[in-house]
């Protein structure tokens, strides 16, 4: 029911659900309620516009050409900018600007640009308008409407923000950010745009475009200048008035009613009132009419109330149709519509039109003639259907009008407490209706236990009306329960599986850990950080919600609130501007850590600031003795090494040391010196921090950072008890004890304890526990600190204001008030005694049970921190049966206390003593209030008797031997309202339990859908056997060492310095002695590690061949690595060592070969990220200067193997170096995957499972003595499991960690490490002994337990058959399914230990003459008709059923039936519906995914008028990816690979097409491996064209499948077949080597005959050299069709190949044929002979050949001789032309290796070098650094001295005309290197009273520049 009602509207429900989640999210990251519903209304809007669905996520999956041509429907808006103008852009640069644009939505009131600000942004609206202001000012001095745009300039010179951008309303904007525009210039193929960037500096660009953006901006820069001033004056004219006006003027004589007005939240209710009340009444009157037989003349003073209802409908109408105003967001404009006529025409669309029309039509007046009243007024029940729209606007008008938010869980609960009634009045009204004798609450009651499925069988059927009427009601019952069960689980559950799933990424990285012996410090670290995750970020994947789930604008927001304190209060940052300030927050990187973790080592570099957010980090100095001595304390929203942002620390000159748990914001040096680069400003101010003069504002942070430094100092004078100290959580455990008590105690003591006094035990009891709740209210509001933002409050009197807003103190201060003290005045209240008067003034102290949940959460948290691991799941289901059991335990009190209470309130009057508990027996029928005191065993029996009914009421059982008397209408009521909140309890635990069950094992669901995935993949694309297996066997080796996830997405499941710690930690004894690498400081191989890629090999996969290019160095962590020449053999075997060492850092090719000898483990360092390391560390110079020196050492190891491959190369070494590898397995050894030991397994299985089911039975059922069969049968099975210990000991081989071991002494030590000692007790004869010394059965069975044990292992013997089946059968069985299985089997099994369990107690109870088996009668009856009996009680108690028919007499019997309905309830009942829901649900939840894509991605491009064949093509697209593709993503398949086993795949496809290709011929076949690796996944849609004829093609294409049809010179179409190669590469490669073509072949094919394969559809290639074309698959073996091929001179020879097709396989080929062209065959029919690999004739071919000359026309101008495009869906694979470029430079014979590194590092515009610029060009007295604030530089320091000074630069514009002089002045770059750049000269102009300063352009540009003095350095 959950997936149907998903799936009805899964574009709600999963935007629902979303928001659920980020909208708790927001809530424990305590953001502002401002920034909340500014989040709120924009995914509000983004459904309106798209369903919810951000863009980036529903055009995900699109492929590149679709992609393009939705990005380009923007190019008009681009087209507008001068720079971006068509007339002086080619198309591939604004195609390439179109796709980097960004589309944002600004809500109401939020900024697009600041003013002042350096943002550096291009921004286009799209929709709505955008008003222009001032900092100073806050109204608008102008406005952008849909179109205009504003930063142009901005954008290219990097200026301040002359203006700002406010949105008015909902506003759409188009964003170009800088760095996109950047990456647009970075694109290889920039050279094509034909703009001279100059780096992106457009300063001195003469460019067009840039000139004309100074004009423009110029031009607009004056407009606003004069509408400041126009303003100032206020002048403002009628248009600028109407521009600026926000809504429509309103005629005053018309009344209106706003849409915020709050008549609309009252007229709501009283509507929802008046549906409501109609529809309860009519079904009332009918039935109160049937009952009288008044039907025709019934009419009730109540139609009064009708007709006025009547009257407010029509008024409704009236006021929808006239007076209600309504917003409209036509073109995305916020406006409040008041015409009449719109106001009409919107109530007139809308739907409700036409029940109102239905419902105010006075069919009364019909009554008047021929009666009936009641069933005309039953029209009225209609208006049902608008109840929940109704509701949804009154959740829209208090959010609206009052600003009271209602969640979408709580409308759908709304709607469904509303329902709910109704449907309990419409079957209570029914039934009451054919009852003729029965009261009205007592029909309430029947409808209520019939609807909720509880069923006590009190109230029956009594004829054949009566039981159509109940099956109807009960049927109707079971649909709605399953349906509020639905509902209410899907607020609670996601069904979908996700990798971004917290438990999961817990479960892999400890898996990982442990399996790979990881240290334990690292280990608690990490298990810190996950439990951090999940108590204190409730687990919420917050990453994922920052970068995915929110726009990026919104991202930013949430950011700069979180962490503008701290950065504002760094002093370093004290005079920079805002836009800087939020740079620098968008730039650190948040770092979670534990106690005790060192964040800052001794002696260690440091490349950055850290701000502490929470916690508390202390800093020391490194004593003399190796000692630490605390100098200083940072806490929270402060900071500490911000000096290393300036200076060179190499090393540290303290260390810190976390002493909480604490979240940290790290700012990196090189993203500093980005941000310096960009804001030269900032720059300045920074360096210039130092000086004596200080700004107000840095004045302000150091009195700020002075108070928090008094405030510590006060702090420790401070009396508080810190929130995390080990008293504050053994004290809040302390105080649940105490709650519980109270909750247990008190109802208990009221309800039972009758005519008890009070003793000084109870009082010292309940005194105790005052005085802890006394105190714990005294702790909270006085002397507990907390924790505000992060920064610790020790302040007694802001933790009491504190503790007053909690709104806790209210409740403490009514549970402290001493009732109980009027006990003193009024000791009894006939009929409670003195102890229950007591507890009567004591319920007040039950307030306090509403801290509960709280403090157990606490509690919870507390003993998670203290390293007490509960786990997760378990923990849930424990408290859905400590929820049952409590509520069980109050409604048992409560519901005995009325029975009591009825029963002393009618003493000596019989008749009226109509109670359950006098029924049952339990009361005297004479009580008396001072009597003697009821004895305790009597008191259990009434309690027992009372807990059993509510718990069989609460578990749905309603077994009805408990039940209410039907004459006491108390009870009925009470019983009435707990059906009501058991079934609610109900819901509940399955909502919970399948939240459970789909996070239980989630790994292995991730695991087995990739596998799944997998197979759909081999089938699309027909992957060989062979390569499937290593695939296969891959991921059962990464599932058995990383959980079935790869090394480097594993380790990206941990934090950065966490990842870097564990890399580090298993890589620094090969990485230390790497060249270079040695040389450096840890810092650097800090770097290094946190770069490497962890693979895993299998044994025979190839790391690398001889010739391939070698761009990646290994590093072996385990196993061994073959090094081997290119014929195969063996010359070296490496283990743990550095692979590849000399060809990486020479950047030569592979001398040999490298195959994996078994499993292995290899950490890969990629050039490019050694590059990247190289660069950031500004050691360039540095590693060529020790290249330079230490090459030798390098060329002399490369020369070493190479030599050796020479040596093992020649035929006599190859010979010798044969060797037979063969696996010696020993005799007796039985490896896992034989049938002997799956057959075993089996076997064990079933014995355990006979343990299972035998030993319970033989304990409750044993009788006499022990049989001989028994003996015979159990020693059959024991004998079994002991030779199960001597196989497993000597015979059965295993896999461990992958490896097979089938060494005995190996096999056998593991075996008594894991499982011997259990199961060696398993086989103890402890039984045989008993038997021996002549013990009774049943003492027999109980010895047998020692046997029972062995069930312990079933488990794994399911899990070993599983994987049989699959192994032998090919059938994967699902995750979903076993689960099935196993919850069924479970119940089975559960089920048979109760029946036994319930028989044994009975048996016991009948000696005694009581018990079931005595009140069933089947003392005398045989063992199989007791057990069926028992195990139908079981079975029907287990699953809620409850028939009741199986008597439950005795104490003992009902405890063990209540514990039964409990673990029945949750685990049976409530279990198998939450799995199966589970399973249903994922299922459905692709099918889901792909309908929301589909809907969102329609409603998407509708709003924004997407052209229709785009959106055609697009829908086509999803469909293909949903049917076809089984949304299959080619590149995730491949990139979850590891190296080697991509590269086979592509190798399988591309190889030896590109082999035999021309163009690559001079390649090795490394060098082709190369190529191929570096190919990637391409889908072309239909009509895609991968070439064209004259045109520029960019890459080369393999055809993997599809169809791709090419076009030749002269205008002949024909198929391409798969392998064939397409390019410009290609085809000049054929012209250079063949020469150009001069004439063309005609292949006319009429028919193949005489084929081997009689089964399959045929199709022909015709190949010449390296072009190969195809015909179409025929179904037939005759057809007609032609293939057209070009062909040099000289070209004698063809080749026909005939293929069958086979839809995902490879195509089998059936034969070839080799056609020699002649002069004599022009023109005639042939026949050619096909020939198989044999040499055999495999069939013939008839085709008729023609050749004709080219003409002169046709062979001059082609750069392509083929126009090749896709007529369907084609799988290509893809090299850009630029890598092909890349590969053959590396190849190059004249390529040096210093050379070319050099050549690499040549870019010295490095951050890091940029940064050491800055380092050495600022001047510095010689000075301590400060460790965090000024004022301790006492403490410590470390003197530094660095000498120079910063240029000036000011790049502020003025409005000085342009003079068209142009001065060549010589400055200095910001790279380190002198240049030549222009500059105007600035000469500012004032506007009165407001200037804004214009653009300016470079050709008369000049810059002020500070003269060097002598000691100054360029930079």
């Amino acid at each position: 029911m959950t997936s149907v009602l998903s799936n009805l509207d899964v574009v709600g429900m999963r935007f629902r659900q979303e928001m659920d989640t980020l909208v708790g999210w927001m809530s424990s990251m305590s953001l502002p309620s401002a920034l909340k519903d500014r989040v709120h209304l924009l995914f509000i809007y983004i459904y309106r516009k798209q369903y919810g669905m951000l863009e980036k996520d529903i055009f995900a999956d699109l492929p590149p050409l679709l992609a393009q041509d939705l990005a380009n429907v923007r190019l008009g808006l681009i087209s507008k900018i001068p720079f971006f103008s068509p007339s002086l852009r080619n198309e591939l640069f604004l195609h390439r600007v179109a796709a980097a644009l960004i589309c944002r939505v600004h809500t109401p009131g939020s900024y697009i640009l600041f003013h002042m600000e350096r943002q550096r942004e291009l921004v286009i609206i799209l929709d709505g308008r955008a008003d222009i202001v001032l900092r100073e000012s806050p109204d608008a001095i102008g406005t952008l409407n849909q179109g205009d745009y504003m930063g142009d300039y901005q954008l290219l010179f990097g200026t301040i923000n002359q203006v700002g951008l406010r949105s008015p309303d909902f506003t759409e904007v188009l964003v170009l950010t800088y760095e996109k525009f950047k990456n647009v210039f970075d694109n290889r193929d920039s050279a094509e745009y034909g703009i001279e960037t100059g780096g992106l500096d457009f300063r001195s660009s003469t460019d067009e475009g840039v000139l004309k953006t100074i004009e423009n901006s110029s031009k607009n820069m004056k407009k606003l200048a004069a509408s400041v001033n126009t303003m100032a004056n206020k002048q403002q004219s009628n248009k600028f008035k109407e521009m600026m006006s926000k809504t429509t003027v309103v005629d005053k004589r018309r009344f209106r009613v706003f849409p915020d007005s709050k008549l609309h939240v009252y007229w709501d209710i009283f509507c929802i009132f008046s549906i409501m009340y109609y529809s309860i009444v009519c079904p009332i009157r009918l039935a109160s009419a049937y009952r009288s037989s008044t039907v025709r003349s019934y009419f009730h003073y109540g139609f009064l109330l009708d007709y006025i209802l009547d009257i407010m409908h029509l008024a409704d109408i009236f006021l929808r149709m006239n007076v209600y105003s309504f917003v409209s967001y036509e073109s995305g404009k916020h406006e409040i519509i008041h015409d009449s006529s719109q106001i009409r025409n919107h109530y007139f669309s809308s739907k409700q039109i036409k029940v109102d029309i239905l419902t105010s039509i006075p069919y009364d007046v019909l009554s008047l003639w021929i009666g009936y009243p009641i069933f005309f007024r039953a029209v009225k029940m209609i208006r049902i259907m608008q109840l929940p729209r109704v509701v949804s606007l009154l959740r829209n008008h208090l959010e609206t009008c009052m600003n009271i938010l209602m969640s979408e869980a709580y409308l759908s609960s709304s709607i469904m407490f509303l329902l709910t009634i109704l449907v309990i009045v419409w079957s209570s009204s029914g039934w009451n209706a054919i009852r003729e004798e029965e009261k009205t609450y007592q029909s309430v009651y029947w409808a209520f236990t019939t609807l909720t499925t509880v069923g006590y069988g009190d109230l029956t059927p009594e004829n054949l009306n009566q039981t159509v009427y109940a099956l109807l009601v009960g049927t109707a019952g079971v649909t709605f329960c399953a349906g509020i069960i639905a509902n209410v689980t899907s607020f609670f559950h996601n069904a979908e599986v996700s990798e971004d799933s917290i438990e999961h990424k817990h479960n892999c990285v400890k898996w990982f850990m442990e399996q790979h012996n990881i240290p334990l410090e690292h280990i608690g670290r990490v298990e810190q950080y996950f439990g951090y995750l999940i108590t204190e970020k409730e687990s919420y994947n917050e990453d994922f919600l920052l970068n995915e789930a929110i726009p990026d604008h919104i991202k930013n927001s949430i950011l700069i609130h979180m962490n503008q304190s701290m950065v504002t209060n760094c002093e370093l940052f004290a005079d920079c501007d805002h836009g800087f300030l939020r740079s620098i927050i968008l730039s650190m990187e948040c770092l979670i850590v534990g106690p005790q973790y060192m964040v800052i080592k001794e002696k260690c570099p440091v490349e950055g600031m850290y701000l502490v957010k929470k916690g508390v980090v202390n800093l020391f100095v490194v004593n003399d003795d190796g000692s630490l001595k605390s100098v200083k304390t940072i806490e929270a929203n402060e900071s500490f090494a911000e000096r290393s942002l300036l200076e060179n620390w190499k090393q540290s000159p303290f260390v810190a040391k976390s002493m909480s748990d604490c979240v940290l914001w790290f700012l990196s040096k090189i993203q500093f010196c980005r941000l310096l680069r960009d804001n030269p400003q900032a720059r300045d101010i920074i360096f210039n921090s130092s000086t004596p003069i200080a700004s107000g504002r840095r004045s302000s942070i150091r009195a700020d950072n002075l108070m928090r430094d008094v405030e510590k100092i006060q702090r420790r004078k401070n009396i508080y008890v810190h929130p995390d100290s080990h008293f504050v959580k053994a004290w809040f455990g302390l105080v649940l004890l105490v709650l519980f008590y109270n909750l247990t105690v008190i109802p208990f003591r009221i309800a039972f304890m009758e005519n008890h006094n009070i003793s000084a035990k109870w009082i010292g009891l309940d005194y105790f526990g005052d005085f802890t709740l006394i105190m714990d209210t005294f702790l909270r509001a006085r002397l507990l600190a907390f924790y505000d933002d992060g920064h610790i409050v020790t302040n007694q009197d802001r933790i009491w204001e504190n503790y007053k807003s909690s709104g806790w103190m209210k409740l403490h201060l009514l549970s402290f008030l001493p009732f109980e003290i009027s006990t003193m005045l009024v000791s009894t209240l006939c009929p409670y005694w003195k102890l229950q008067v007591w507890s009567l003034f004591r319920l007040n102290k039950l307030f306090r049970v509403l801290e509960i949940r709280y403090f157990f959460n606490l509690v919870e948290t507390s003993l998670g921190q203290a390293g007490v691991k509960v786990p997760k799941n378990q923990l849930k289901v424990g408290k859905l049966m400590m929820l049952i059991l409590l509520s069980a335990h109050i409604v048992g009190c409560i519901f005995f206390g009325l029975a009591n209470y009825n029963q002393h309130k009618n003493v000596g009057i019989n008749d009226r003593q109509t109670n359950w508990a006098n029924d049952e027996g339990l009361l005297l029928s004479q009580p008396r209030c001072s009597g003697v005191p009821v004895e305790m065993n009597t008191i259990m029996e009434q309690y027992i008797a009372s807990l059993y009914w509510s718990m069989a009421t609460l578990t749905t059982v309603g077994y009805g031997d408990v039940s209410v008397n039907l004459d006491s209408l108390p009870e009925v009521a009470f019983a009435t309202c707990i059906l009501v909140i058991g079934t609610s309890i109900y819901t509940y635990v399955i909502a919970l339990l399948e939240e459970i069950v789909s996070e239980l094992d989630v790994t292995s669901s991730l695991h087995k859908q990739k596998m799944s995935d997998l197979v759909n993949y081999f089938q699309m694309h027909g992957i060989p056997d062979e390569i499937k297996g290593k695939i296969i066997a891959y991921y059962e080796n990464l599932w058995r060492t990383q959980r079935g996830v790869k090394g480097e997405k594993l380790f990206q499941y941990m934090p950065r310095h966490l990842r870097v710690d564990v890399k580090y930690e298993m890589t620094f004894a090969l990485i230390k002695d790497t060249f270079f690498f040695k040389e450096c400081n840890s810092d650097f191989l800090y770097s290094i590690a946190d770069s490497l890629i962890l693979e895993v090999y299998l044994p025979g996969e190839i790391l690398f061949v001889t010739g391939e290019r070698c761009n990646l160095l290994y590093y072996l962590y385990t196993g061994d690595v073959n090094l081997l020449t290119p014929k195969g053999v063996k010359f070296k075997t490496m283990t743990r060592c550095t692979i590849a060492e000399s060809s990486f850092f020479c950047r030569t090719p592979h001398p040999c070969t490298a195959q994996a000898a078994n499993n292995c483990e290899i950490f890969q360092l990629h050039e490019v990220d050694f590059w990247s390391n190289i660069r950031d560390k500004g050691l360039c110079d540095g590693f060529i200067t020790y290249l330079e020196t230490h090459i030798a050492s390098l060329q002399k190891s490369r020369n070493s193997i190479v030599k050796m491959v020479e040596n093992f190369s020649s035929s006599k070494m190859n010979k010798m170096l044969v060797i037979e590898r063969t696996t010696n397995i020993p005799c007796g050894v039985i490896l896992p995957d034989s049938k002997t030991r799956q057959s075993w397994d089996i076997v064990a299985l079933f014995v355990a499972l006979a343990y299972a089911f035998n030993i319970p039975w033989q304990i409750s059922f044993a009788q006499g003595s022990v049989g001989l069969d028994w003996i015979i049968l159990d020693g059959i099975l024991d004998l079994f499991f002991i030779l199960d210990v001597y196989a497993r000991c000597r015979h059965f081989a295993i896999v461990k960690d992958g490896f097979l071991i089938t060494s005995r002494a190996e096999f056998q030590e593991l075996y008594f490490a894991r499982s011997f000692v259990p199961d060696l007790i398993s086989i103890m004869p402890v039984s045989v002994l008993g038997w021996i010394c002549g013990v009774d059965a049943r003492t027999y069975a109980f010895m047998r337990l020692v046997q029972f044990s062995r069930i312990r292992s079933i488990g794994a013997y399911l899990a070993n058959l599983v994987e049989t089946i699959h192994a032998r059968t090919k059938i994967t069985i699902s995750t979903g399914y076993l689960r099935i299985f196993q919850i069924f089997l479970l119940v089975l099994i559960f089920c048979h230990w109760f029946a036994c369990i319930f028989h044994l107690i009975g048996d016991e109870e009948s000696s005694a003459g009581n018990g079931w088996l005595l009140a069933d009668s089947l003392l005398e009856e045989s063992i199989n008709a007791r057990y069926l009996r028992a195990l139908y009680w079981a079975f029907y108690t287990a699953t809620t059923v409850g028939f009741g028919s199986v008597p439950v007499v005795t104490i003992g019997e009902r405890i063990f039936a209540m514990f039964v309905m409990l673990v029945g309830a949750v685990i049976c009942d409530a279990g198998i519906t939450a799995v199966l829901t589970s399973l249903i649900s994922r299922l459905d939840v692709q099918a889901g995914t792909n309908s929301r894509r589909i809907c969102c991605s329609k409603q998407f491009m509708l709003s924004y008028s997407v052209p229709n064949e785009l959106q055609n093509r697009i829908l086509q697209f999803y469909e293909y990816a949903d049917t076809e593709l089984s949304n299959i993503d080619d590149a995730s398949i491949l990139s979850d690979l590891s190296t080697s086993l991509k590269s086979s795949i592509l190798a399988n496809f591309c190889f030896r097409p590109l082999r035999d290709c021309h163009a690559f011929h001079t390649f090795s076949d490394g060098g082709i491996r190369t190529i191929v690796n570096s190919m990637q996944p391409y889908l072309a849609v239909p009509g895609e064209y991968i070439s064209q004829i004259s045109k520029v093609c960019r890459a080369i294409y393999v055809l993997q499948r599809g169809r791709l049809v090419y076009t030749n010179e002269r205008g002949f179409k024909g198929n391409l077949p798969s392998g064939a190669v397409i390019g410009h590469v290609v085809t000049k490669a054929e012209v250079e080597t063949v020469g150009y073509p001069n004439k063309t072949c005609s292949l006319e094919f009429t028919s193949i005959s005489g084929l081997r394969i009689k089964t399959g559809n045929p199709f022909i290639i015709a190949k010449h050299g390296g072009c190969a074309y195809c015909t179409n698959v025929k179904r037939t073996s005759d057809w007609c069709e032609r293939v057209m091929m070009s062909l040099p001179d000289g070209s004698d020879e063809i080749s026909i190949t005939v293929k069958i097709w086979q839809k995902n396989s490879a195509h089998v080929t059936v034969g070839i044929a080799r056609v020699s062209l002649t002069d004599d065959m022009a023109g005639k029919m042939h026949q050619f002979e096909l020939k198989d690999d044999q040499g055999k004739t495999a069939g013939f071919v008839k085709a008729r050949i023609t050749i004709s000359p080219l003409s002169e026309e046709e062979i001059a101008g082609r750069l392509h001789k083929l126009s090749v495009f896709a007529d369907s869906y084609c799988h290509l694979y893809r090299l850009d032309i630029y890598d092909l470029h890349a590969i053959k430079e590396y190849f190059a014979p004249q390529n040096s290796s210093v050379e070319s590194i050099s050549r690499i590092l040549r870019d010295d515009s490095s951050d890091k070098n940029y940064c050491s610029s800055l380092q050495t060009s600022k001047k510095m007295s010689e000075s301590n650094i400060c460790l965090a604030n000024d004022d301790v530089d006492e403490e410590i320091g470390l003197k530094n001295t660095l000498e120079g000074n910063v240029g000036k630069k000011n790049y502020l514009l003025t409005g000085k005309k342009l003079s068209g002089q142009r001065k060549k002045t010589a400055s200095v770059s910001p790279i380190g290197r002198p240049t030549n750049l222009t500059r105007r000269k600035r000469n500012a102009r004032f506007l009165e009273p407001y200037t804004i300063e214009e653009p300016c352009h470079s050709e008369d540009q000049e810059v002020r520049t500070s003269q060097p003095s002598s000691t100054e350095h360029d930079w």
